[in-house]
Protein backbone atom coordinates (compact mmCIF):
# COMPACT_ATOMS: atom_id res chain seq x y z
CA UNK A 1 0.00 0.00 0.00
CA UNK A 2 1.19 3.78 -1.19
CA UNK A 3 1.45 6.03 1.68
CA UNK A 4 -0.07 9.26 0.65
CA UNK A 5 1.53 12.78 0.12
CA UNK A 6 3.53 14.37 3.16
CA UNK A 7 0.71 16.82 3.91
CA UNK A 8 -1.50 14.53 4.46
CA UNK A 9 -1.35 13.71 8.30
CA UNK A 10 -1.76 16.88 10.68
CA UNK A 11 0.28 17.22 13.48
CA UNK A 12 -1.28 18.19 16.72
CA UNK A 13 -1.03 21.62 18.41
CA UNK A 14 1.96 21.68 20.52
CA UNK A 15 3.40 18.30 19.92
CA UNK A 16 7.02 18.12 19.32
CA UNK A 17 8.35 17.59 15.38
CA UNK A 18 10.37 14.87 16.58
CA UNK A 19 7.59 12.17 17.17
CA UNK A 20 9.87 9.85 19.06
CA UNK A 21 9.54 12.38 21.94
CA UNK A 22 6.03 12.07 22.09
CA UNK A 23 4.01 11.28 25.42
CA UNK A 24 1.13 8.76 25.26
CA UNK A 25 -1.04 11.95 25.75
CA UNK A 26 0.68 12.96 22.15
CA UNK A 27 -0.27 10.31 20.56
CA UNK A 28 -3.78 10.01 21.19
CA UNK A 29 -4.19 13.85 20.43
CA UNK A 30 -2.32 12.62 16.47
CA UNK A 31 -5.03 10.02 16.44
CA UNK A 32 -7.65 12.21 17.41
CA UNK A 33 -7.09 14.58 14.55
CA UNK A 34 -6.67 12.73 11.92
CA UNK A 35 -9.40 10.37 12.67
CA UNK A 36 -11.76 11.78 10.24
CA UNK A 37 -9.29 11.13 6.84
CA UNK A 38 -8.25 7.58 8.13
CA UNK A 39 -12.14 6.39 9.37
CA UNK A 40 -10.77 5.73 12.32
CA UNK A 41 -13.09 5.26 15.43
CA UNK A 42 -13.09 6.50 19.10
CA UNK A 43 -12.89 2.46 20.09
CA UNK A 44 -9.67 2.45 17.98
CA UNK A 45 -8.10 4.62 19.66
CA UNK A 46 -9.01 3.57 22.74
CA UNK A 47 -7.41 0.43 22.05
CA UNK A 48 -4.01 2.12 21.61
CA UNK A 49 -4.95 4.10 24.32
CA UNK A 50 -5.17 1.17 26.97
CA UNK A 51 -1.74 0.29 25.73
CA UNK A 52 -0.42 3.32 27.39
CA UNK A 53 1.58 3.70 23.29
CA UNK A 54 4.59 6.68 23.56
CA UNK A 55 5.96 7.73 20.18
CA UNK A 56 8.65 5.25 20.29
CA UNK A 57 6.48 2.65 20.38
CA UNK A 58 3.86 3.81 17.70
CA UNK A 59 6.48 3.99 15.41
CA UNK A 60 7.27 0.62 15.90
CA UNK A 61 3.65 -0.72 15.31
CA UNK A 62 3.36 -2.66 12.15
CA UNK A 63 0.11 -4.36 11.00
CA UNK A 64 0.76 -7.37 12.36
CA UNK A 65 1.22 -6.33 15.22
CA UNK A 66 -2.11 -4.90 15.24
CA UNK A 67 -3.88 -8.25 14.04
CA UNK A 68 -2.27 -9.61 17.57
CA UNK A 69 -2.68 -9.16 21.26
CA UNK A 70 -2.61 -7.01 22.66
CA UNK A 71 -4.43 -4.82 19.81
CA UNK A 72 -6.29 -7.76 18.03
CA UNK A 73 -7.92 -4.50 15.56
CA UNK A 74 -9.32 -5.81 12.26
CA UNK A 75 -7.53 -5.89 9.27
CA UNK A 76 -9.10 -2.46 7.29
CA UNK A 77 -8.64 -0.59 10.80
CA UNK A 78 -4.73 -2.40 11.33
CA UNK A 79 -3.97 -1.03 7.77
CA UNK A 80 -5.25 2.55 8.18
CA UNK A 81 -3.50 3.03 11.12
CA UNK A 82 -0.38 1.37 9.67
CA UNK A 83 -0.80 3.59 6.67
CA UNK A 84 -1.11 6.54 9.06
CA UNK A 85 2.42 5.51 10.48
CA UNK A 86 4.41 5.82 7.65
CA UNK A 87 2.99 8.72 6.67
CA UNK A 88 3.97 10.20 9.54
CA UNK A 89 7.69 8.54 9.45
CA UNK A 90 7.95 10.08 5.85
CA UNK A 91 7.14 13.80 7.29
CA UNK A 92 9.27 13.42 10.44
CA UNK A 93 12.43 11.87 7.83
CA UNK A 94 11.62 14.68 5.87
CA UNK A 95 11.25 17.34 8.84
CA UNK A 96 15.00 15.86 10.81
CA UNK A 97 16.63 14.66 7.83
CA UNK A 98 16.57 11.12 9.94
CA UNK A 99 18.23 8.38 7.27
CA UNK A 100 15.83 5.74 5.89
CA UNK A 101 17.91 3.11 6.55
CA UNK A 102 18.33 3.68 10.18
CA UNK A 103 14.60 3.23 10.41
CA UNK A 104 14.80 0.54 8.26
CA UNK A 105 16.71 -1.27 10.51
CA UNK A 106 14.84 -0.41 13.52
CA UNK A 107 11.20 -1.56 12.19
CA UNK A 108 12.02 -5.60 10.92
CA UNK A 109 10.43 -8.10 12.96
CA UNK A 110 8.03 -8.54 15.79
CA UNK A 111 7.73 -5.75 17.60
CA UNK A 112 9.31 -7.56 20.68
CA UNK A 113 12.03 -8.97 19.24
CA UNK A 114 13.43 -5.96 17.08
CA UNK A 115 16.56 -4.14 18.65
CA UNK A 116 15.85 -0.92 20.19
CA UNK A 117 19.40 0.35 18.00
CA UNK A 118 18.03 4.42 18.64
CA UNK A 119 18.78 4.01 22.29
CA UNK A 120 22.63 3.64 21.46
CA UNK A 121 22.94 5.76 18.67
CA UNK A 122 25.31 8.80 20.12
CA UNK A 123 26.84 12.08 18.83
CA UNK A 124 30.48 11.60 17.14
CA UNK A 125 32.70 14.47 16.05
CA UNK A 126 34.40 13.72 12.91
CA UNK A 127 37.53 14.79 11.99
CA UNK A 128 36.20 17.56 9.41
CA UNK A 129 34.50 19.34 12.65
CA UNK A 130 31.26 17.88 11.65
CA UNK A 131 29.05 16.24 14.58
CA UNK A 132 26.69 12.95 13.36
CA UNK A 133 24.58 10.13 14.86
CA UNK A 134 26.63 7.06 14.87
CA UNK A 135 25.95 3.60 16.99
CA UNK A 136 28.02 2.99 19.68
CA UNK A 137 30.17 0.04 18.03
CA UNK A 138 31.46 2.38 15.69
CA UNK A 139 32.48 4.65 18.00
CA UNK A 140 34.12 2.23 19.84
CA UNK A 141 35.90 1.15 16.23
CA UNK A 142 36.81 4.95 15.62
CA UNK A 143 38.31 6.24 18.80
CA UNK A 144 39.94 2.72 19.63
CA UNK A 145 43.06 0.84 17.94
CA UNK A 146 41.28 -2.42 18.74
CA UNK A 147 40.31 -2.72 14.54
CA UNK A 148 43.09 -1.05 13.45
CA UNK A 149 44.45 -3.18 10.00
CA UNK A 150 48.00 -3.76 9.23
CA UNK A 151 49.22 -2.22 6.35
CA UNK A 152 47.96 -2.99 3.30
CA UNK A 153 51.14 -4.22 1.41
CA UNK A 154 51.78 -6.70 3.96
CA UNK A 155 48.78 -8.16 2.66
CA UNK A 156 49.35 -8.03 -0.41
CA UNK A 157 52.68 -9.73 -0.51
CA UNK A 158 51.49 -12.67 1.38
CA UNK A 159 48.96 -13.36 -1.32
CA UNK A 160 51.61 -12.83 -3.93
CA UNK A 161 54.35 -14.66 -3.06
CA UNK A 162 52.07 -17.62 -1.86
CA UNK A 163 52.42 -20.84 -3.55
CA UNK A 164 50.89 -24.38 -2.89
CA UNK A 165 51.78 -26.11 -0.09
CA UNK A 166 53.25 -22.82 1.80
CA UNK A 167 52.47 -22.41 5.51
CA UNK A 168 51.41 -18.71 5.79
CA UNK A 169 49.99 -16.60 8.32
CA UNK A 170 46.86 -14.61 7.27
CA UNK A 171 47.64 -10.47 7.84
CA UNK A 172 44.95 -8.80 10.53
CA UNK A 173 42.58 -6.49 8.53
CA UNK A 174 41.14 -4.73 11.15
CA UNK A 175 38.13 -6.22 12.21
CA UNK A 176 37.23 -9.03 15.09
CA UNK A 177 36.92 -12.83 13.62
CA UNK A 178 33.83 -14.39 13.92
CA UNK A 179 33.35 -18.31 13.60
CA UNK A 180 35.28 -20.16 11.19
CA UNK A 181 37.71 -17.34 11.00
CA UNK A 182 38.74 -17.30 14.65
CA UNK A 183 40.83 -20.34 13.90
CA UNK A 184 43.17 -19.12 11.14
CA UNK A 185 43.78 -14.94 11.78
CA UNK A 186 47.15 -14.91 13.16
CA UNK A 187 47.86 -18.82 13.04
CA UNK A 188 49.70 -20.69 9.98
CA UNK A 189 47.95 -22.60 7.74
CA UNK A 190 48.55 -24.27 4.34
CA UNK A 191 47.79 -22.70 0.75
CA UNK A 192 46.26 -24.75 -1.06
CA UNK A 193 45.69 -24.51 -5.41
CA UNK A 194 42.34 -23.35 -5.18
CA UNK A 195 43.42 -20.30 -2.39
CA UNK A 196 46.27 -19.44 -5.69
CA UNK A 197 43.62 -20.14 -8.50
CA UNK A 198 41.12 -17.47 -6.43
CA UNK A 199 43.39 -14.90 -5.29
CA UNK A 200 44.92 -14.36 -8.60
CA UNK A 201 41.38 -14.30 -10.34
CA UNK A 202 40.24 -11.51 -7.78
CA UNK A 203 43.73 -9.79 -8.91
CA UNK A 204 43.08 -9.99 -12.68
CA UNK A 205 39.71 -8.81 -12.36
CA UNK A 206 40.89 -5.91 -9.99
CA UNK A 207 43.79 -4.79 -12.25
CA UNK A 208 40.87 -5.05 -15.54
CA UNK A 209 38.57 -2.78 -13.56
CA UNK A 210 41.34 0.28 -12.18
CA UNK A 211 41.75 0.82 -16.63
CA UNK A 212 39.91 1.44 -19.85
CA UNK A 213 36.32 2.07 -20.56
CA UNK A 214 33.64 0.97 -17.99
CA UNK A 215 31.91 -1.47 -20.78
CA UNK A 216 35.19 -3.65 -21.56
CA UNK A 217 36.35 -3.43 -18.20
CA UNK A 218 33.08 -5.08 -17.16
CA UNK A 219 33.06 -7.44 -19.92
CA UNK A 220 36.72 -8.91 -19.68
CA UNK A 221 35.93 -9.02 -15.66
CA UNK A 222 33.21 -11.09 -16.42
CA UNK A 223 34.87 -13.39 -18.88
CA UNK A 224 37.96 -13.94 -16.09
CA UNK A 225 35.87 -14.83 -13.46
CA UNK A 226 33.16 -16.96 -15.77
CA UNK A 227 36.31 -18.81 -16.84
CA UNK A 228 37.81 -19.36 -13.27
CA UNK A 229 33.99 -20.85 -11.87
CA UNK A 230 34.46 -23.44 -15.57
Amino acid sequence: MESPPLDSVTIPNGADNNPKKWKQNDVLAFLKVNQGEYYLTDHDIGIIQREQVCGRDFLRIAKKDLFENPYNLPAGVASRIELLINTLKQRKSAIIGLDTPRWNVLEEGPLTKRRRLDEVWKDYTATCGQSVELPQFLIDMLIGNTFVPEPRSKFLNVLQNAQPGHLITMSDLGDCPKGFREGYLQNPFVVTQQMVEMWRCCQQITNVLSSGCFQVRWAWASRIWHSFRT
